[in-house]
This record gives C-alpha cells, structure tokens and sequence, in this order.
C-alpha cells in the first residue's frame, strides 16, 4: 500500500511601508497558500483604490515588479523562463496596477519569498509573500509479509517526507486484539528507512503490526501489516524422474511439498538442468492443453499430446520466499508416439530358394517388435533395440529375425525382416508381425506361399468301382499356386496302336452301349466312372478297370501318377461265435473276413429266424466286435446268420447259427455299490446296480436289514442282536436310507431283486455306522422311504421349530 500527503508551498504576506500611510499594494490572496508538489497556482499583485477617469489612473503605478528569493532576483517574463518556472503576466485591463505571478507547476526550488514593488504616486511601496515547500509524508508496505523462520527479518515499511515524520510501531497477535506499542530493544530496532528489523524471528512474533505516520500539519497515516512467519519447503511427493506418455492422449506430472504458508507450484519446460531464474519463456502457460488441477495444485495435467512436449520439466515451489528458499526437481517426459505397423510385404517364393518377411511399423524407438507363426504359434525374436542383427532362431535354423530402423524427417521407423533359407512346403502360412512401445500392442498378418509343382503323392495308387455304380476316381493334388489343367488319360498297355486315350467331359468311352460313361468334373479335376450295366460278365464292362493317368499342370511344372483301376466285390465270410445266452438276449463275437473284396468293411447284416416260423426283420450293425441281439422270447430256437458288408453290399454269410434261448429264471444277484461305513451315526444309504432280469422284467426289491455282533464281511449269516427290519422298495430305485439306527453299531444289511418267476440269492454286506447321537434334522422312520421327499421336509421343519424351545 502507498499513502502520500500532499506536498504544499504556504505563501504569507508580509505588510510593508515606505511612509507614514498604509501601503496600497495587496497580494491576493491574502490568507496563507498550500501548494502540493506539482500543482498549478496563481498570485496577483495589485494596488488598491485605483479609479479610472478619462483615462487617468488614480493613483499613479510605476513599475510594478516581482522580486524572488533573498537575493531579489527579478521573475522572469514567459518567454525567458523554462517550462515549470514561475512567470510574470500583466492584465492588461488593470493599466498596469496589478500583476500576476504564475507557477505552473511546484517544485521544491520554487519555494521562498516572493516581493511585490512599485511606486505609487511616486513613493515606493512593496508587500512579501512566503511560501514553504513542504512534501509529504508517504508509506511503501505490503499488506502480506512473509519472513523466513529463525532469520534476521525485516518487516518493510518506507517512509518519507519532509519534514521527517514521526513513526510508531504496534503489535496484536490476533486481528480483534488490542495493539500494543512496541519498544526499541537488541532484538528490535526501527529503521526509517526500510522498516522493523527482528532478530532470531520465530512463530511468536506472527501477527498484526500496525505502523502510524504522523506529520507536523497533516493527519496521521495508519498502515497494517500481516506477519507470517515462513516456514521452508520441504517435498512430500517428488515427480518421477522418468515419465512415459502416449502421443494424442493425456498425462499429469505431480509433486507435493508442505511448508507454511501453503507452497504453490510453477511448471518449467526447459532442456537445461540449472539457472531457471524468472524466464518467462520458461513457464508453462495454462491454456488449452496444460491445465492444473484445482483439487492437487501440484499436478499439471497435458491433453492431446504432442511430438514436442518431450523435455524436462521443473516443479517449483515457493511460498513467498526468495528463489532460493523455492526448491525445483525435475522430470524428464518422454512423449511416444504409438507403435503403427503401415506395410507387410507378403511373398511367394519356389521351394527350396529363400523367402523374407517384411513387416514396417512407424513409432517412437525402442519399439518392441517379433513374429508368431500362426499355425504352430511359434514366436521368431529379432534382435534387441538399437541393434541390427540378424538373430538365428534356436527352434530352426534356417530362420533369421533382422531389424532395421531409421529417422526420416523427425518420423520414427523399424523394420523387423524374416527370413527362411531352403523353403520347405510346409512353411508355407500366415505370420503375425507384433509391435509395441506402449501398453498397447499392434498386430497384422503378412503371408509366405511356396510354389512347387503339383504332388499326387496323396493319390492312392489302385482305387475300386464295381457295377451298377458311380464311383469317382480320384486323384488328389497338392500345388501352389493352383493347378492351371487337369487331364485324364485311359492306358491301353496292350494296344500298340493306342496306347493311351485322353478322357475329356462327359464322353462315351464305349461307342456300342449307352449305359458306360465317363464324366470329367473340369473344376474338380476328378474322373467319374459310371458302370451301369447289370451283366457283370460284359466284356466292354470289363475294359474300364485298367489303367488311368493323372496329369496336373500349373506354373511350375507337370506331374503324373497312373491308377489302376480294379473290380471290387462283397467281402468274404465273417468269423462268428456265440459267448452268451440269456432268455432274451444272444451275445455273438465277429471278426471281420479276411477278404474284403477290396473295399473295407462297414459293419454286419445279422438275419434271425424263429424255428416255429416267425422271421425278425435284418438287423445292421457297425463295424463291432461283438454284436448284441436283444428282444428274444425266452426258451425259443432260433438260427442266426452274420454277413459281413462293404460298398458293394452284403457278402455270403458266415455258417448258420442255431441257437436256444435260456428259460425265464429269478433275477440275478444284486450288487452293492455303497460304502461299508456311514457318515452318520442314525442313518446309512445303501446303493446297488439293476441287475440282469432273468426274462422276467424285474418288479422290486426287498431289503432286510439288522444289528448284529459281526464286524467282517463274511459269507455266514450274522448272529442278530434283534429282528430283522423288512422294507419293499419299487423297482426303479437304486438307493435307500435306513434310519432310526444306532450309533457306533454294526448292521448287516441283505438285498433281494423280485421277478415273477422269485427272489434272486441274497446279497449281503455289514457296515458300520458312526459314534453319536441322532443327527439335527434326520429322519427318524425306518419305514418311511428315502425318494419321500415332501415328508422329510416336513419332519425337517418341525424338528427345527422345536429346537427353538430346547
């Protein structure tokens, strides 16, 4: 803040006479003048009384003149004094009586006492005025100032004016208390000049000095000061030394420092590591892009990154302290640009020469870069960056990853080449170029196609047709690029005169029958012969088995491979025996013929007949080891024939079959599947598998079940401890839960299946139940079956509601 006074020259008017009489020259006005520094004013002159008659002056005014200083030096007129001084100026309309003295503008030089004579009806007369130079008093402060903690401060304040001013100081420790005065001590001194010096300044002598001016004339300036006591910075949070952004995106950098007061924080950008000093040029500008967060003052948020905000940045922070109690540290962002893979150049190249791989990606280096073959997923690393390579893959040696990267006009760039000597076939396929030097990866498949001539190698050498059929003769084909003509040729190794016929589409081979084609799938390149003459003894039927010829043609060469062609037939007999008979059910084990009629065998026709007349529909079966034939009457004779089939049909049979069935019996024994041990100490769940009927379909169980004293499985009755407990269970169950039983005790339990021929053999197991009492919420009826569900829910409920009360 900067008061000021106004700075003021006084005139005063000093009367003096030449003679007895009252002087009649007056200067106006007449009271005391303040004229501040700078100010324009104006004095004048004159005699008093003056009358005008006839154009006579009464009375008569000679020389009136204005005298300055002590040495009476005469003021000038306008056009002899330099702008600012004071001048002299007649009025005219006065007849010479009266003149006014002009200082267009006060300075200190200007000060004195300035005289006025003349001579009035010939006597001399004069009057003096004085006029002080005064300036005032003013006051130079900050309303907020900040000492450092322990230091000799000064709490500024300058004051100056003339004459000197009276200055006092007062202290408050808080706003709303009373000041009071403060006195001059070894630790406390007033200086005029700059303000109040304090030793050794510590956190007690924070406040509110009050500062009073006061000058002789004027009134009293009050000034206030807020003291807070600087504590220094100390960094709480450093930024990292290294920041990492991505181009086109958004980052922060951040620091955090405490110290009182409250630092506040200034970005530099700036490539040196020293002497920030108060560049502007320097500073970060808060604008479109950098931005600071209101929340984390000591962050500095960038948006869409540039190629150019890669550089050092400096946090600085201060709290009103000089630049060097303002701490900076620096971190360094380096700005990436995105990996972007912009070409893979595929290849197609002969086999057994050499392929390369090219995948070119822009983006800032290093950038991490490597190939995956897709089928087999197998990874090809190239050299590591800023290195060139090539790098020889362990998996194959044949393979070298190179790297290559270049700067073209400020844009970054990195070739990662494959390269496979002696291509092989099987090299062919897609290849994944990988890239990233962000979190985020790039991927973009190149190719690698090897060309070779066509390979029949795949094609089998004898193939099959038989008549009455439409059988392709296939001639499989591997080629790159595709093959560009198939042709087909009927060998005659016999015919001199034609050895070799060329088949084309859809012709007649033999002239003398409609019924034998040859039909030439152009697009497929597979030859179909047609054989649809029923005489399988025809000789023109018999002339298209032979020999046929494969020719395959593309860019790179032409292959052939010759087919014989050969009559298939139905297979032989099958080998077939019977290995068990139940009253519904025969079980044959077959073994495929030994001639197959040179097409494989697909499975079984099983025939069957009742002896007492009645004939069972064919039954087909695959190609099994043995053959199941269910749906028999028990106690019936039946004769069974097995033929063996392929394409062409069914083959003669296998020796007929007679066979009986077995009588309707009782069940089989029932098996027990469920431990000898149970996880309860009042219950146990017994489990089982259906067992086979005996012709009689199965209509129950019965399940028996008692204490007993043995402990072993053995074969020998139990000794009971008491009766037996009989339950029936239905004949779909395969388990059931025996309740109400005792704790740490050993049961023997017997299983019977029921059909309606009777029971089968007991079935019979000891198991031992648990150590304890009755489990919470178990079933405690034995009669009552474990599939009722609804009733044990509702046994389950109430035994719950009664615990509430136990």
């Amino acid at each position: 803040m900067h008061y000021t006074l106004s700075t003021a020259f006084i005139f005063v008017l000093v009367p003096f006479a030449g003679g007895q009489e009252a002087a009649p020259l007056t200067i106006v006005p007449t009271q005391a003048i303040t004229v501040a520094q700078g100010e324009f004013r104006e004095i004048t002159c004159k005699v008093e009384g003056v009358t005008i008659v006839g154009g006579v002056v009464t009375p008569s005014v000679k020389e009136l003149t204005w005298y300055f200083g002590q040495d009476e030096s005469v003021v000038r007129l306008q056009q002899d004094c330099p702008t600012g001084c004071p001048i002299l100026q007649y009025d005219p309309e006065q007849h010479g009586t009266s003149r006014r003295l002009t200082i267009n503008r006060m300075e200190q030089q200007f000060g004195g006492t300035y005289t006025c004579r003349a001579s009035v009806n010939s006597r001399d007369e004069e009057v003096k005025k004085v006029i002080g130079y005064y300036i005032a008093a003013s006051v130079i402060a900050d309303d907020y100032q900040y000492p450092k903690i322990y230091s000799e401060a000064l709490i500024r304040c300058k004051v100056a004016g003339t004459p000197a001013p009276e200055v006092t100081w007062d202290f408050a420790k808080e706003e709303n208390l009373l000041y009071t005065r403060i006195q001059a001590s070894p630790n406390v001194r007033v200086d005029l000049v700059e303000g109040l010096r304090i030793q050794n300044i510590t956190e007690n002598d924070e406040g509110y000095y009050r500062v009073q001016i006061t000058q002789e004339g004027q009134n009293p300036i009050l000034q206030r000061i807020r003291v807070i006591v600087r504590t220094p910075i100390t960094w709480t949070t450093l930024p990292v030394v290294r920041k990492q952004a991505v181009f086109g995106k958004e980052t922060e950098l951040y620091c955090q420092a405490s110290g009182k007061p409250e630092p506040t924080y200034t970005w530099f950008k700036s490539n040196v590591s020293k002497d920030l000093g108060n560049d502007v040029s320097k500073i970060v500008q808060v604008g479109s892009r950098f931005s600071v967060d209101s929340r984390n003052p000591g962050t500095l948020r960038i948006i869409d990154l540039e190629r150019s905000d890669t550089d050092f940045y400096w946090c600085q922070a201060s709290n009103h302290g000089p630049p060097e109690d303002s701490p900076t540290r620096p971190v360094f962002m380096k700005v990436t640009v995105p990996a972007e893979i912009k070409q893979i150049y595929n290849v197609s190249v002969d086999e057994s020469l050499v392929a390369e791989l090219r995948c070119e990606a822009e983006g800032s280096q290093p950038m991490g870069m490597y190939w995956k073959r897709v089928n087999n997923r197998a990874i090809y690393a190239g050299p590591a960056p800023s290195e060139q390579g090539p790098v020889q893959q362990l998996s194959d040696p044949r393979i070298t990853v190179s790297r290559l990267e270049t700067n073209d006009g400020g844009i970054e760039k990195t070739a990662l080449t494959l390269r496979i000597t002696d291509l092989k076939r099987d090299d062919r396929d897609n290849y994944t170029c990988i890239v990233n030097n962000t979190e985020e990866y790039r991927y973009q498949n190149g190719s690698i196609r090897v060309r070779f001539k066509p390979d029949l190698s795949e094609t089998k050498a004898v193939q099959y047709n038989w008549v009455n059929s439409k059988r392709e003769i296939i001639c499989r084909v591997k080629a790159e690029p595709k093959p560009t003509s198939f042709n087909w040729y009927r060998i005659f190794p016999t015919d001199p005169e034609v050895p070799e016929q060329i088949l084309g589409n859809n012709i007649t081979f033999n002239m003398k029958t409609d019924d034998l084609r040859i039909n030439l799938d152009a697009w497929t390149g597979n030859l179909t012969v047609n054989l649809r003459e029923i005489d399988n003894g025809n000789v023109e039927v018999r002339s298209f088995f032979g020999t046929y010829r494969c020719r395959v043609e593309n860019e790179n060469g032409i292959t052939e491979k010759d087919i014989e062609l050969q009559q298939a037939y139905e297979p032989g007999k099958p080998t077939v025996n019977v290995t068990r008979v139940t009253p519904r059910t025969v079980f044959l084990a077959v073994q495929s013929p030994l001639i197959n009629g040179g097409m494989p065998v697909t499975g079984y026709k099983v025939s069957i007949q009742d002896e007492q007349g009645g004939d069972e529909p064919p039954r087909f079966y695959q190609l099994v080891s043995e053959i199941e034939f269910p749906g028999l009457r028990p106690a019936t004779t039946y004769q069974i024939t097995v033929q063996a089939v392929n394409e062409v049909g069914p083959g003669e049979g296998a020796p007929v079959l007679r066979i009986k069935t077995s009588d309707t019996s009782v069940p089989d024994k029932v098996t027990i599947t469920s431990d000898k041990t149970s996880s309860f100490a009042d219950s146990y769940t017994l489990q089982w598998d259906e067992p086979v009927d005996g012709g009689s379909p199965i209509s129950g169980y019965v399940i028996k079940y008692q204490e007993a004293k043995q402990k072993d499985n053995s074969t020998k009755e139990a000794q009971a401890v008491g009766e037996w407990t009989k339950v029936t269970v239905d004949a779909t169950e395969r388990l059931y839960k025996l309740t109400n039983l005792k704790g740490g005790k050993s049961y023997a339990v017997q299983i019977q299946a029921r059909n309606s021929v009777g029971l089968s053999t007991v079935s019979q197991i000891f198991f031992q139940t648990k150590e304890g009492g009755p489990s919470v919420g178990q079933v405690i009826d034995a009669a009552t079956p474990s599939s009722s569900s609804t009733y044990h829910i509702i046994i389950l409920a109430v035994w719950n509601f009664w615990r509430l009360f136990l």
